[in-house]
Order: C-alpha cells, then sequence, then structure tokens
C-alpha cells in the first residue's frame, strides 16, 4: 500500500486528485498498459491489427519457408509465440529455435548479429529494420481491450475507451459473442 500512497501524492503534483486505492503499480510500461486497457474496454473490443513480419539477417535473399531459420523468438509460454510457430509449422518453415527473449528489441539485435531470424510487428522498436532484411507478413495479431467482469466504470477510463474505438474504426463485436478461455 506504500506504493500507492506514494504513486497518489506524486499525482497531485499534476493537479490530479489521487486516491491511493485507484493507483495500480506495475512492473512496467507493458503492464501498466495492459492494466490499463483491461479496465477501460468492452470484453473483445479490436484496438487494431497488425501483421508479424519475418525479419532476416541484412543481406539475406529469403526463399521460400523451409529455407527459413534457426529462430530467434518471444519465448514459448507467449500466446503471440505460440501462433507464430503454428503458422511457420503450417508453411512448412523448419522450427530450430536458437534463442528467446521477451524483449522485441533484443530479438531486432540478434537478427543483425546473425544469430537467427525473428517475427515482430514492423511498428515495433524505432529502427527495427536497418540492417535487417524485411521478409513476407507471417500472420495478423489482433489487440483488444478487455475488461475484468464486474470490474469499477470510471468516467474517464470509459470516454478514453470509447475514442481508441473511435480511433481504431474497426468493427466492435458484441461482448455476448466473447469467447470463454
Amino acid at each position: 500500500m506504500a506504493h500507492r500512497v506514494a504513486g497518489a501524492r506524486w499525482l497531485t503534483r499534476f493537479g490530479t486528485a489521487g486516491l491511493a486505492e485507484r493507483v495500480m503499480v506495475t512492473h512496467g510500461a507493458q503492464h501498466a498498459l495492459a492494466g490499463v486497457l483491461r479496465t477501460i474496454a468492452r470484453p473483445g473490443d479490436t484496438l487494431l491489427t497488425e501483421p508479424l513480419i519475418v525479419l532476416a539477417p541484412g543481406g539475406v535473399t529469403i526463399g521460400g519457408p523451409p529455407t527459413w531459420g534457426p529462430w530467434v523468438l518471444f519465448p514459448s509460454s507467449s500466446h503471440t509465440r505460440q501462433r507464430i510457430d503454428a503458422a511457420l509449422r503450417d508453411l512448412g518453415a523448419p522450427l530450430r529455435i536458437a534463442a528467446e527473449s521477451h524483449q522485441p528489441d533484443v530479438l531486432v539485435q540478434m537478427v543483425r548479429l546473425g544469430l537467427g531470424w525473428t517475427v515482430l510487428p514492423i511498428a515495433g522498436p524505432a529502427g527495427v529494420t536497418a540492417g535487417v532484411t524485411v521478409g513476407p507478413a507471417l500472420l495478423d495479431r489482433r489487440l483488444v481491450l478487455a475488461r475484468r467482469s464486474g470490474s469499477v466504470h470510471d468516467p474517464a477510463a470509459d470516454e478514453l475507451a470509447q475514442r481508441l474505438r473511435d480511433a481504431s474504426q474497426l468493427p466492435v463485436r458484441p461482448a455476448s459473442r466473447r469467447r470463454r478461455r
């Protein structure tokens, strides 16, 4: 609770009435964004769809999928990695894993060093395509907004969610059709 109180105190410096009960302590920006997005959206709302692109070491000619790899990818426990593995298998690409990292910028560096190939969104780390060969889109990843069942609705968060929906201009799947995990 001490961290939440400190966060609330810090927010008051910016003219925001910080209530410790409403402060979320996170482990980095990705965790914070995931928490915010879970709070503000209707279940199943699509935020955006992004292509995941095959990236090879610079100077490599990208042939057919059976010639691709070895791979430096997200850890096998990640949902994105599982989708990448399935797409590579479907294309007949060998799944020889050289290394894993949670960090897209580390994966790009490994590709630049010639340690393997990867699959990342092109809108990933700044300069992601410098020093690498850009291949085809392997699959699309749909990023969705989600809200925990029974969560408290915050008017400001609801407004942000609506603006995100409006900006995305993507169809919204009704909550009643949401798949259970």
